[in-house]
């Protein structure tokens, strides 16, 4: 039974990430969603949208640049050239649509949205997000540890991180639950940097392990209650 169980739960993690493979292969038509989950995270350091000019607002509702930022992280080993190219790309879809910015509003624009604050914003919501599911790898690593130390001293780290995969699937789900907006890009990008977290973590806890306990000395003395050396 548990064989059975432990087959269907990996036929349906594959399923699943096939259907976010295939929804990556099919951007050649539609680069990248208009806005997701990111958008929805809170950044404290981000100015409130009220300071913003109209203009900035309503390209911001058109295009969340985070997903363009996304697209480029996963599709290109050129991501600054590629975010430069499509948002320039979005930025003339926009004034088709809205009319043209004045020089003042573009340079705002291209300014508010360059390539290094959005990469700064992307890592504020990977913060965030590892924070959020902080709990759940802490408990991974914690019974991997106690597991692999009584049943695995020789292979220890190929014990510690043999179920990483699994297990950061299962972490990205039960958070995918709780937030619904979570898009295709926004899943493979936030499976990649939890894989990269949890191995972390894992590995760390694996050479915790091989370190051998310090021994403590307890001092003798004699029965003047001079201390006796050993």
């Amino acid at each position: 039974m548990k064989i059975e169980k432990f087959i269907k739960l990996g036929l349906v993690q594959a399923f699943i990430f096939l259907l976010f493979a295939t929804a990556i292969t099919g951007c050649q038509k539609k680069n990248f969603d208009k806005t997701g989950h990111y958008a929805q995270v809170n950044l404290n350091t981000r100015a409130p949208a009220s300071a913003d000019g109209p203009e900035l607002q309503k390209f911001l509702k058109y295009q969340d640049p985070k997903q363009i930022y996304l697209f480029c992280a996963l599709s290109s080993p050129k991501k600054t050239q590629c975010y430069k190219q499509h948002f320039q790309h979005v930025m003339s879809k926009f004034e088709s649509k809205y009319g043209k910015f004045t020089r003042e509003e573009t340079a705002q624009v291209q300014n508010k949205f360059a390539f290094k604050v959005v990469e700064a914003e992307v890592k504020q919501v990977k913060q965030h997000i590892l924070d959020k599911i902080d709990p759940e790898l802490y408990n991974i690593v914690t019974k991997r540890s106690s597991f692999c130390e009584k049943n695995s001293t020789i292979h220890l780290d190929r014990c510690m991180t043999q179920f990483k995969n699994k297990d950061t699937l299962m972490v990205l789900n039960h958070y995918q639950k709780r937030n619904k907006q979570l898009n295709a890009h926004e899943y493979l990008y936030t499976q990649n940097f939890i894989l990269e977290e949890l191995e972390t973590r894992l590995i760390k806890a694996a050479k915790n392990l091989k370190e051998p306990t310090p021994t403590v000395r307890i001092p003798a003395y004699d029965h003047k209650g001079v201390q006796k050396d050993i």
